[in-house]
């Protein structure tokens, strides 16, 4: 029970404890939905709005995430990302022990828009590949990523042959490495689209990536933007001297 006393912690800070640790202790576990906010009401006697104000905490806190239509689910503690290593997200995430998944891939032709062209220094209006693919961890979208590749190669437009990691099929089937990538990382917010392809919130802060590839012979190969859901992901740097 929660105390009331003198001096005691406000009520929401209790249930705040109360709900880190038993997400702590496993009880609810990542991917599981936390009990409803009318549970938490009648088992601790306290109202809707504090009930609200310590899961609105938790969930800045990066412990839980509320999804509209579904309830609030316990999230795993954010995957990071090295920002100075050439790797893909598949990669990346064995590195960490994780098997991410692709929860859908399209790949299709279509005409270089004016950011795509400039980014794959060709005209606008060429065409170019264009792969979109909903990236997972633990079976909860993560990512948004669309690639576009210039099509002086013959990319299969089978959708089922980019379901795992692209830096692999393009160096084992078309022998491209990339060798060197510049990115920009910016802030921005879920539009509705975005939000039902990542199951997440519409206006929920966003990490934008844009990426571009270079190949073996040091020329543009792919731009790829990056939609993340920021509550589920980082970046993180390490500079020496």
């Amino acid at each position: 029970m929660l105390q009331r006393g003198k001096g005691a912690p406000t009520l929401k800070e209790q249930l705040i404890r109360i709900i880190e640790e038993e997400i702590q202790q496993g009880i609810y576990k990542q991917g599981e939905l936390l009990p409803r906010e009318i549970d938490y009401e009648e088992k601790y006697g306290v109202s809707r709005i504090t009930v609200r104000a310590a899961i609105g905490d938790l969930e800045q806190k990066g412990y839980v995430e509320r999804i509209k239509g579904k309830g609030t689910i316990v999230l795993k503690q954010k995957q990071s990302e090295p920002l100075l290593k050439i790797e893909g997200f598949t990669d990346e995430m064995k590195a960490q022990g994780i098997i991410p998944t692709t929860k859908s891939a399209k790949i299709s032709l279509v005409k270089a828009d004016e950011v795509c062209a400039r980014a794959l220094q060709i005209d606008k209006g060429m065409p170019v590949y264009e792969l979109i693919r909903i990236r997972c961890i633990n079976d909860i979208p993560v990512v948004r990523f669309k690639t576009y590749i210039k099509c002086h190669i013959d990319l299969e437009l089978d959708k089922d042959l980019y379901y795992g990691s692209l830096y692999d099929y393009l160096r084992t089937r078309h022998q491209v490495e990339i060798s060197k990538i510049t990115q920009r990382i910016t802030a921005g917010l879920a539009d509705e689209v975005l939000a039902e392809e990542l199951n997440c919130n519409k206006k929920g802060p966003m990490l934008i990536l844009k990426r571009i590839g270079y190949d073996q012979k040091g020329e543009v190969f792919e731009y790829t933007e990056g939609q993340y859901v920021a509550s589920r992901y980082e970046y993180y740097m390490e500079l020496n001297k």
